[in-house]
């Protein structure tokens, strides 16, 4: 290979890297007040938008640095596991019975000041439970998400 076809080659290559950094850093853009869907959701969701179909993320980069432990609340915890586990009084997750239904999930969050905050995620579009996640990890941890062929996304294993 010659001098210039290296230059240029060397060229391509700077420019599809920076294109794909651009792609993710839009995708990782502040969301408006407006949208309806949550934070992880509409990441995902732009994800989606710039053809990307596996991801990871830090639910620090999403939510903000100031949560800085999370845990997933799967389908079929009860209110007494959830407070167990959690600490967090589980009406407050607007239950429909006693647990958590099959087409639901949450994301949990706490902050160094003992608060927390919740998303909950219809399974069909955000499934955090596909891949068991035991306890709490921190939330600058990257989370890898794969689209599924039903176009929702998944914790891929």
């Amino acid at each position: 290979m010659n001098k210039t076809a290296k230059g240029l080659l060397a060229a391509l290559l700077i420019v599809f890297t920076a294109a794909v950094g651009a792609m993710i850093a839009s995708a990782h853009a502040a969301v408006g007040t407006t949208n309806t869907e949550g934070k992880l959701e509409t990441v995902l969701s732009r994800m989606s938008n710039n053809g990307l179909r596996i991801t990871a993320l830090s639910l620090a980069d999403v939510y903000g640095s100031d949560w800085v432990a999370a845990a997933m609340i799967c389908p079929g915890e009860d209110e007494k596991s959830i407070k167990d586990n959690y600490g967090v009084d589980p009406a407050q997750l607007h239950l429909k019975g006693t647990k958590v239904p099959d087409d639901v999930n949450y994301i949990v969050m706490a902050n160094k000041e003992g608060g927390f905050t919740f998303e909950q995620f219809d399974r069909a579009e955000v499934d955090v439970c596909s891949t068991p996640v035991q306890g709490g990890f921190d939330t600058r941890q990257l989370v890898p998400f794969i689209k599924q062929e039903n176009g929702g996304w998944a914790i891929a294993s």
